[in-house]
C-alpha cells in the first residue's frame, strides 16, 4: 500500500456540516431487529462443527488426512450452497430461504452428528451442513432489500457492515462458549454424538443454526 497513488486528491473539511452523516435509525425497525437476531443466533453455533470436526473424527478413528477431508468437504459443498441461495433469493422471500436452510442446518446437525457413530455418517453430516448452513451470509442481499423496504433512506453498506458485525459477535462468542458446553460434558461411553462429550455442543448447535430462521416467525407476525 506504500506504492499505491492515490487517484483523487483527498478533500478534509473541518465544517460540521459538510461531513457527512449516517441515518442509524433503521436499527430500531422490526426488519432489522429481526434479521439481526437470526443473524446472530445462528453465527453462534454455525463456527462450532468447523473446530470440532477434526478433533470428532479422530474419536471415530479416522486418520489425519480424512479428518481434515470432513472440514474440506463442508467448506466445498458451501460454495454449491451459496450458488443455490444466489439463485433462490431472487424468486423466493428472503425469510423463506433462511427458514429452509435453517431447518436443514438443524436436521444435519441434531440427526446426523447426533447420531453419528461413524467415518461415513460424519462425512454425510459435512456434506449436508455445509451446503445448508454454509451459505447464510449470501441472504444477506435479501436482508438488506427488506431493511431498505420499511426504512428507504438506510444505507445498504451501512447494513451490510452491521449484518458482519453481529456475525462477528457470535464467531468471537462461539469459541469460549463450545469450550464450556464439552468440558460439562463426560463421555457416556456408547457410540453416537449424543452419548459422547458432544453432546451438549451438538444439541446447542442444533438449536442455534435453526434460529437463524427467525426472521420466517417475525413476518408470520407481520414484522416483515
Amino acid at each position: 500500500m506504500v506504492f499505491v497513488k492515490p487517484r483523487l486528491p483527498v478533500t478534509l473539511s473541518s465544517t460540521e456540516s459538510s461531513r457527512r452523516r449516517f441515518d442509524y435509525r433503521f436499527v430500531l425497525s422490526p426488519a432489522f431487529i429481526a434479521l439481526q437476531a437470526g443473524n446472530i443466533l445462528q453465527s453462534l453455533g454455525y463456527f462450532i462443527p468447523g473446530i470440532y470436526l477434526p478433533s470428532y473424527a479422530q474419536n471415530l478413528g479416522m486418520n489425519q488426512a480424512s479428518s481434515t477431508a470432513t472440514v474440506a468437504l463442508l467448506n466445498t459443498m458451501g460454495v454449491i450452497g451459496s450458488i443455490s441461495v444466489g439463485f433462490l433469493i431472487d424468486s423466493l422471500h428472503v425469510t423463506t430461504v433462511l427458514v429452509i436452510f435453517a431447518l436443514g442446518s438443524a436436521l444435519s446437525v441434531l440427526l446426523l452428528w447426533g447420531l453419528c457413530a461413524g467415518p461415513a455418517l460424519l462425512l454425510v453430516f459435512s456434506a449436508a451442513y455445509g451446503f445448508f448452513a454454509s451459505p447464510y451470509t449470501t441472504t444477506y442481499t435479501g436482508m438488506v432489500r427488506e431493511v431498505r423496504r420499511q426504512s428507504p433512506g438506510a444505507e445498504t453498506g451501512l447494513i451490510f457492515g452491521l449484518l458482519s458485525a453481529g456475525r462477528g459477535i457470535g464467531s468471537v462468542v462461539s469459541g469460549p462458549l463450545s469450550e464450556a458446553l464439552v468440558k460439562s460434558m463426560n463421555a457416556h461411553g456408547g457410540k453416537t454424538g449424543y452419548d459422547s462429550k458432544y453432546e451438549n455442543l451438538i444439541i446447542v448447535t442444533g438449536l442455534s443454526v435453526a434460529l437463524g430462521g427467525l426472521g420466517f416467525g417475525a413476518r408470520r407476525v407481520g414484522w416483515l
